[in-house]
């Protein structure tokens, strides 16, 4: 044993006397590296910085329009969305600059959307307005009037005054819109209107009472405006009413009171007495869950806004608690996201492994940061995790994770696969107590560091005890938590000595070597350093946890640089852990607070660069140009350059380096290359870099044409086609004028076409024109001219000769127009004043226009003139009235002395004058007319502006007999009524008058009934209109005529085809309201019928019938008058001879009726 313990000190003192000759050994190198050679960050994986993405929101605010404003305490700013949840913009950073934040926590919005943070680690406020810019701050750390310590809750009221809970000074804080101190209220204890240890949130009403949430007391105080206590409410516990935590607070419009209770993970609402009104929520992660909710806000709408802090998330409830939506995110359980990354490990093949401590599992990725797998879960199992920390893997790509809480190390294969365990909780060897760390040597050798046991201990691949070493302490080899380790190739053992602040290394062994570092944030310095490993030079890296960075030292422990400071941007940490470095020399960090992993990259390669001759214009008219030669160089510096226009670099030197350089061409013109290459500190050349430019010293030519050589032109604006080439470069600019000095003209960027304004007068214009090519050189003038004419033509136009009223929608458009320097080519013609839907056509004297619009009225034409030149006229207009309605049908009311006339279209009358005197009815100051039917002899009368007319039928008189007149009316116009026609039979003068009669010479003896299936006579040659109906036949009878304008009795007689009577028909007689049946005979009898217009109707065979039958005062008394049956047939129709048989059959029967009469008046 003392034989060990000698050579064991003769080691220790032989390794220390070392480490100390190579110190003070002026001949001992270490490579220098320049402060700007620290890794340059390639890729962020996970996190919660991103836009919209949430991480601890703890304050919340509404604005005027619904827009939701969130704060992020760990991302140091504020984001804000719609009201739907839609990112629009962030601002803030970490920093105690204008608009950065230390750990900012509430936020309130004032009338005008104005932005208050209270930016609590400052001990300050700041205003922003509604787009995020800053516009003041005020407060400062202290106790005095108008500081703060770590501030807290704020509120606006409605007079933009402003009202901060100053939390560790226990008091509320008034100020106005500008910042300037009010008063104070409040102080420490449990008494009303003082508070616990960090009073939280305030809400103000509209009449400046304040509502503050007292977190240690469990209660919410109510003040009045000058800070008055009124009363409170709340006490401990999870009953209705009772807190556990309360933070947020806010009103909504009828001032109820919403407090976020932390602790029980709800939100409570209150009258504004203090009374419990409702709540809603509890612990989790579902919809409507909280995990430590902070910050609450009412918008407009009265919907309620909760800041879910551990759930990284916004929430929004109705005002009955109801879930409407949330936004942000929990992403951390989700692939390739993180909850306290703290250790991680990269194998050979690049591949990546994440130990997460709150996930409890173990995330692999692949060497660009593709997610692959992941493994482990919560508990005690083979496979499972409790907080594991350390992770590491061996050269077979197995995986070893320091299972921390279950104080033990799990090995899976490279799938996550479990394989074997070993360790169990204690102080014994093999057994642990907080393992954090672990490490593999070559050898497969299994390096454990034990936080609370504060040793190492060291096992087999098999996972057996081998050796430990440490105790707890400050001495050399002696550790305060040592949280990481790391074997190096040369067996080495590094140390990560967290609460010594200092790294610690020892040999395989154990047997400590050196150290370095002390408490402090110098260089070289550590505060409480988490993480550590080393590269393949065995450089070692150290996560400065504290201090927000990562710092390298040689594997001797001098320092060489250090990156990172605290923040959430990338580059950034908060509170960095585990590392490793790649064999690429890639440096992964994992980044704990941010949850993330940062990789970062480092380069030993040759300068990059690249080479610029003038700016980059393409050409030079002078040999002389000037080279802008940029070159970097990530890990030292760029030394030299050497330039050449040989692509071999043949006869050039290397000169020192410069960001500038003037350089000649060589002789003549053409494309000139130059090239140029690099060279760092460490004499690495770079590929060469290259620029071209032509050397060009002859002139461009080219051309000039005004709107493609057209000799006129209606518009000052006129296109300039200008062609131009030039030898060597191209063309660049150019310049246009009407001066061929080119007064006041400038040159502008060179186009082969361009637009170009020419002076107001009219007349013949030239355009001149010069080019000038990339090199500088300048062409002759060109030019062109052309003869610029903007006056329009003139013109007007007639509708219809000048008429005011028309029928047809065709009009006929008469047009007159002129142009003084040109012709009318176009003419456009609309309804539309502007023209809508119409286009140009051309120009001719005479249209046919046709109506568009619809219906009658004043109709508005417009025309518009465009001579050849494009110039258009005014607009000119011309009115007709259009009346395409036909007037109402003519209705006869007295023929001679006969009244009561049927409004039929066919009217039968026998009649012994020649000049028959007509009544009736037409549209007002229509034209009425009535034309015989044989002949063109038009009769007209034009009726009053009541529309009543007459007229007697005599220039030239009626011929005795059949006469058919057609009679309608027109106006204005010309429209035309429906055509009526009255048939008339002319019988012969000094007709004897019937005895007992009052008729006289003009009175109609006998009315011939007219129906829908009777055709009336028609004279011989004209066509009837009416078509036959199908039979049966039928004859009427007219008995026992009255002279008191009523038939004592009516009969009608049925008889089919065959003349056999049709016995047992059920008779209509509609206009009296009176039914028959036909007798045996076939004769429906009638009794008191009126003289007027009826309709008979009867069924037969399956089909109804309906006839119109007009009953007159006939001239026998007592007399019985038989008309000849009509046939009408039901099955078929006539064609049009059978039409022309039954008129002839008709006509035959009334003058066999008037030959009777004549021959009994003779008797």
């Amino acid at each position: 044993m003392k034989r060990f313990l000698r050579m064991f000190i003769w080691a220790y003192i032989i390794t220390f006397f070392s480490i100390c000759l190579q110190f003070g050994n002026s001949s001992f190198q270490v490579s220098a590296w320049s402060e700007t050679d620290i890794p340059v960050h390639v890729q962020t994986i996970g996190g919660y910085a991103r836009d919209g993405q949430l991480d601890t929101a703890v304050g919340v605010a509404t604005d005027s329009t619904g827009n939701i404003y969130v704060v992020e305490n760990t991302n140091n700013r504020v984001q804000k969305f719609t009201s739907s949840g839609v990112f629009q913009l962030t601002f803030g950073s970490y920093g105690s600059g204008d608009g950065q934040f230390n750990t900012p926590f509430a936020i309130a919005v004032d009338n005008s959307d104005n932005i208050y943070v209270t930016d609590r680690y400052n001990h300050r406020i700041q205003k922003f307005n509604s787009n995020g810019e800053f516009l003041f701050k005020f407060g400062t750390n202290g106790t005095g009037d108008g500081q703060f310590s770590y501030p807290i809750g704020v509120a606006v009221d409605d007079n933009e005054n402003i009202y901060v809970v100053d939390a560790l000074n226990k008091r509320v804080q008034k100020f106005n819109s500008s910042g300037g101190f009010l008063f104070k209220f409040g102080s420490s204890g449990t008494a009303d209107g003082q508070f616990g240890n960090y009073p939280w949130g305030i809400a103000v009403d509209s009449s400046e009472n304040m509502y503050v949430t007292d977190p240690n007391n469990r209660r919410v105080q109510v003040f009045n405006s000058s800070g008055v206590f009124q009363f409170k409410f709340g006490t401990d516990g999870a009953g209705d009413g009772q807190f556990w935590g309360p933070n947020g607070i806010t009103l909504d419009d009828s001032n109820h009171i919403y407090v976020s209770d932390e602790g029980n993970n709800r939100i409570q609402k209150f009258t504004n007495s203090g009374v419990f009104e409702l709540k809603f929520g509890s612990n989790g992660t579902a919809d409507g869950q909280f995990s430590s909710p902070y910050g609450v806000a009412v918008d407009s709408s009265g919907n309620i806004h909760v800041a879910d802090s551990s759930n990284r998330r916004i929430q929004v409830f109705n005002n009955s608690g109801e879930f409407l939506q949330k936004f942000g995110s929990n992403l951390a359980q989700d692939d390739g996201y993180f909850s306290a990354p703290n250790g991680i490990a990269v194998d050979s093949s690049g591949n990546m492994y994440v130990v997460e401590t709150s996930n409890n599992r173990v995330q692999k990725f692949d060497s660009n940061g593709e997610f692959l797998l992941k493994f482990g879960s919560n508990g005690s199992g083979n496979g499972q995790f409790n907080a594991p920390n350390g992770i590491a893997v061996d050269s077979s790509g197995n995986i070893y994770v320091a299972d921390t809480n279950n104080s033990r190390i799990q090995v899976f294969n490279n799938s996550g696969v479990f394989q074997f365990k070993f360790g169990a909780n204690g102080a014994g060897n093999g057994q642990f107590s907080g393992p954090n760390g672990v490490a593999i040597d070559s050898s497969g050798n299994i390096y454990v560091a034990e936080v609370f046991n504060r040793r190492i201990q060291v096992f087999n691949s098999s996972g057996v005890f081998q050796f430990k070493f440490g105790s707890s302490g400050t001495g050399n080899g002696q550790f305060n938590n040592p949280y990481d380790l790391e074997v190096g190739s040369s067996g080495k053992i590094y140390v990560a000595d967290f609460g010594n602040h200092r790294v610690q290394v020892f040999d395989n062994s154990g047997v400590f070597l050196f150290k370095f570092g002390s408490n402090g944030t110098a260089d070289g310095q550590f505060n409480f350093p988490r993480g550590i490993t080393v590269d393949s030079e065995e450089n070692i890296y150290v996560g400065d946890k504290n201090n927000n960075r990562i710092q390298k030292f040689s594997s001797i422990g001098v320092f060489k640089y250090k990156f990172g400071s605290y923040g959430t941007e990338d580059g950034k940490f908060k509170y960095p852990t585990g590392l490793a470095v790649d064999s690429n020399g890639n440096i992964n960090i994992a980044d704990a607070g941010n949850s993330r992993i940062q990789r970062f990259i480092q380069d030993r390669g040759a300068p990059t660069g690249s080479l610029t001759i003038n700016s980059g214009i393409a050409s030079t008219g002078t040999s002389s140009v000037t080279l802008a030669t940029t070159a970097t160089d990530e890990l030292s510096s760029v030394i030299d350059m050497i330039i050449s226009e040989s692509s071999e670099f043949s006869g050039a030197s290397w000169e020192a380096y410069a960001t500038t350089k003037a350089f000649t061409l060589s002789a003549g013109e053409g494309t000139k290359t130059v090239y140029v290459k690099y060279r760092d500190t460490y004499a690495t050349e770079s590929v060469p870099f290259s620029d071209t430019i032509i050397y060009d010293i002859t002139p461009p030519t080219g051309s000039a044409t005004i709107n493609g050589g057209d000799s006129l032109t209606n518009s000052k604006t006129i296109t300039m086609t200008l062609p131009a080439t030039d030898s060597f470069s191209a063309i660049s600019d150019m310049m246009l004028s009407e001066s061929d000095t080119f007064v006041g003209a400038n040159w502008e960027t060179y186009t082969s076409s361009t637009v170009f304004t020419l002076t107001d007068t009219d007349g013949t214009k030239t355009v001149y024109v010069k080019f000038k090519d990339v090199a500088g050189n300048i062409s002759e003038v060109y030019s062109d001219t052309i003869m610029l004419d903007s006056a329009a033509p003139t013109g007007s136009f007639l509708i219809n000769s000048g008429m005011t009223l028309t029928n047809n929608r065709a009009l006929t458009l008469t047009l007159t127009a002129t142009d003084n320097l040109s012709t009318v080519a176009e003419t456009i013609i609309s309804e539309n004043a502007d023209f809508t839907g119409s286009s140009y056509e051309a120009y001719g004297v005479s249209r046919v226009y046709e109506l568009t619009s619809a219906g009658d009225g004043i109709k508005t034409v417009y025309v518009k003139f465009k001579d050849a030149l494009g110039n258009e006229s005014i607009t000119y207009s011309a009115e007709i009235e259009l009346d395409t309605t036909a007037p109402p049908a003519v209705v006869i009311t007295h023929i001679g002395f006969i009244h009561s006339i049927p409004n039929k279209t066919r009217l039968f009358y026998y009649f012994t004058s020649q000049v028959p005197k007509i009544k009736g009815i037409a549209e007002a100051l229509s034209t009425v007319h009535f034309k015989p039917l044989l002949g063109s002899t038009d009769y007209t009368v034009t009726a009053d502006n009541k529309g009543k007319f007459t007229i007697i039928i005599s220039d030239p008189v009626l011929p005795r007999g059949s006469v058919s007149l057609d009679y309608y009316a027109t106006d204005s116009a010309g429209n035309k009524s429906v055509t009526k026609t009255l048939n008339l039979v002319i019988g012969e003068e000094h007709f004897p008058k019937p005895e007992g009669t009052n008729i006289t010479e003009d009175s109609t003896l006998v009315e011939l009934p007219e129906t829908s299936v009777t055709e009336p006579p028609t004279p011989s040659g004209i066509e009837s209109p009416t078509p036959i109906m199908p039979s049966p036949k039928y004859v009427t009878r007219i008995e026992q005529i009255d002279t008191n304008s009523f038939l004592s009795e009516f009969r009608v007689k049925l008889i089919d085809e065959q003349g056999n009577p049709l016995k047992g028909v059920l008779v209509s007689l509609h206009s009296e309201l009176q039914q028959a049946t036909t007798d045996i005979l076939g004769v429906a009898i009638f009794k008191n019928v009126q003289v007027a217009e009826h309709t008979l109707a009867f069924a037969y065979k399956g089909e109804e019938i309906e006839k119109n039958i007009v009953v007159q005062v006939a001239t026998l008394a007592a007399k019985e008058i038989e008309l000849e049956p009509v046939i009408v047939t039901v099955r078929e129709s006539r064609s049009g001879l059978v039409y022309f048989l039954i008129g002839l059959i008709v006509g035959g029967a009334l003058l066999s009726f008037i030959l009777y009469r004549r021959s009994r008046v003779r008797k």
